[in-house]
């Protein structure tokens, strides 16, 4: 499963360089369409991402750094993988981190549907909402293939847009707060985290913590990785973790918890202060469009990333040869990205026949991508212990402070951070276990598990004949 090293798969050396690592990393795990979901796990939510933030955050900012230094190959996560324990592991982890790429992208796009259609289209019925995000899902495909120096614009723009919604909540927040009362209890013992409520959001918490791994699939394309790659992860990581924070605690100043939408939680929370006629909606529908387009650029980010990994992989015969096919004119990963498009829209047709409102689709699709999203982390924390051990200190790289038995603890609690958040998206302790929910999520899982192997196994395959 080798093979010669061909032209970056953006088609340009040295594009990527340290703003604009910094911005896509910022994009990429700023996750705008979530921040609802996250403050509606009470006000304890403040203390729930200072803890998710020492335990999980640090500890993956500080592997990724290490291994996007040390081994600044293009492949990102799977080739790390699979220098730790072999191509077929590496292929395997691909796939899902692929798959829930594809298997995603319906959520979000359902989630931007429905805002938009909150905004714009207050009568459009789920058919429509699935229409539309049938659409979104081609034009990000679409503008993914354009050239990296390109593409990044894209989510550059996208991070500066998440900066400044988030500097419009903290706005909005003030202008309720100069008026009313807090809608919740903010005072410094119920920001406190707490078992009851708050555990049972802890995935969508490492949900949204992800991707500080997703610009070393793009490691052939950048300037110096051995030296932007760990000053993007800390200059990114501190930018984040302060505007989740601001974000959170600015809903919940706005928006009483039993009233907030796991969708339209932040367009709510925008009309409710500005007034939903007139100037207030002028107001709310502009940060409201801020926010359309910041998801959009999240998922260019994401699809670039993602298909690049998968299309480096399919190049050393891990995946079938679909997957390495590129753009005749850019070079960049077409044959990848035609199928996540395929695939997404194929589920997005499937599942507009099934739910029946637009969160019931959004919850479900989440659920089940989430845990496939989540699975290739374990591997990146076995992987940096597996090359830790074999090759030491990397030499003129980052290498994570103080003895490997640290690195080692860190690399290994964040790791159980992951399996926690893997369960509770599916049984929550002290609640009922909701098998049709549960089951059909986990046979979900299993089957595209299953259909990874066959499709490594066809790839294996090709490379011998």
């Amino acid at each position: 499963m080798s093979g010669k090293r061909r032209k970056p798969l953006g088609g340009e050396d040295n594009v990527f360089g340290f703003f604009d690592m910094s911005l896509f990393t910022l994009c990429a795990i700023v996750v705008i369409d979530t921040l609802p979901a996250t403050a509606s796990v009470g006000t304890s939510a403040a203390g729930w991402w200072i803890v998710t933030a020492l335990l999980f955050f640090v500890p993956y900012g500080l592997v990724s750094a290490e291994l996007g230094s040390a081994y600044p190959e293009k492949g990102g996560l799977g080739g790390w993988i699979a220098r730790a324990f072999g191509p077929r592991w590496g292929a395997r982890v691909t796939w899902l981190y692929w798959a829930q790429l594809a298997l995603g992208l319906p959520s979000v796009y359902i989630l931007l549907s429905s805002m938009t259609s909150r905004m714009f289209f207050p009568d459009l019925p789920l058919s429509g909402q699935v229409a539309l995000a049938v659409g979104a899902t081609w034009i990000t495909v679409a503008l993914s293939l354009r050239p990296l120096a390109q593409a990044k614009e894209i989510a550059n723009a996208g991070a500066l847009a998440k900066i400044a919604i988030v500097a419009g909540l903290l706005a909005s927040a003030l202008f309720h707060l100069f008026h009313h009362p807090p809608a919740n209890d903010l005072s410094w013992q119920r920001l406190l985290p707490t078992w009851d409520g708050g555990l049972a959001f802890l995935p969508i918490l490492l949900f949204n913590l992800a991707g500080f791994e997703l610009m070393s699939g793009a490691s052939d394309e950048m300037v110096d990785p051995r030296r932007d790659v760990p000053r993007a992860i800390l200059t990114a990581g501190t930018v984040i973790t302060a505007l989740y924070l601001t974000a959170t605690l600015s809903l919940q100043a706005m928006i009483p918890l039993e009233e907030l939408s796991l969708v339209n939680g932040i367009i709510d929370a925008l009309y409710r202060v500005f007034g939903s006629d007139g100037s207030g909606t002028f107001v709310a529908d502009a940060v409201g469009s801020l926010v359309l387009f910041s998801i959009v650029a999240t998922m260019i980010g994401w699809t670039l990333g993602v298909n690049r990994v998968a299309a480096a992989a399919a190049e050393t015969g891990e995946l079938p040869a679909l997957f390495a096919k590129r753009h005749n004119r850019f070079g960049t990963p077409l044959g990848a990205s035609l199928l996540t498009a395929l695939l997404a829209t194929a589920l997005l047709l499937l599942y507009g026949r099934l739910a029946e409102t637009s969160e019931e689709l959004f919850w479900t699709l989440t659920a089940f991508a989430s845990i496939l999203f989540l699975l290739p982390y374990v591997g990146l924390f076995a992987a940096f212990i597996a090359l830790r051990r074999r090759d030491g200190r990397a030499q003129g790289g980052y290498v994570i402070p103080g003895p490997s038995w640290l690195a080692f603890l860190l690399a290994f609690t964040a790791a159980l951070f992951v399996v926690q958040a893997i369960l509770l998206f599916l049984w929550v302790p002290g609640e009922p276990f909701d098998g049709a929910f549960a089951l059909p999520v986990v046979a979900g899982v299993v089957a595209t598990v299953a259909t990874g192997e066959r499709l490594i196994g066809k790839a294996e395959a090709e490379g011998k004949d």
